[in-house]
């Protein structure tokens, strides 16, 4: 009786080996793959795509407000006014496909 006491033993210690190596891999994989993930997300970076594509559209629009109202008309501009001027240009820039 004591064998097979003796062998259910090492075959529960083996069992739990296997299954806590099973988990030790799945887990290397996981993290493995979150890196990757991560790695791909900070490559393609959507969010400073889009921010300079805004800014762009931004200094292009204000730019193009500028040139049509005239070097001596912006640097008399009031404050105020190139507040409303960027938000117009931002409202416009952030509205178009």
């Amino acid at each position: 009786m004591n064998i097979t006491r003796g062998a259910d033993a090492m075959n529960t210690h083996a069992r739990r080996t296997v299954t806590s190596r099973l988990s030790y891999g799945a887990a290397v994989k996981g993290c493995v793959a979150l890196a990757c993930m991560a790695y791909a997300y900070g490559a393609l970076d959507p969010t400073a795509t889009a921010r300079a594509r805004l800014d762009a559209c931004v200094n292009e629009t204000l730019g193009q407000r500028g040139s049509t109202a005239g070097a001596a008309t912006a640097t008399t501009a009031s404050e105020e006014d190139r507040e409303q001027a960027f938000s117009a240009a931002l409202y416009a820039c952030s509205t178009q496909p």
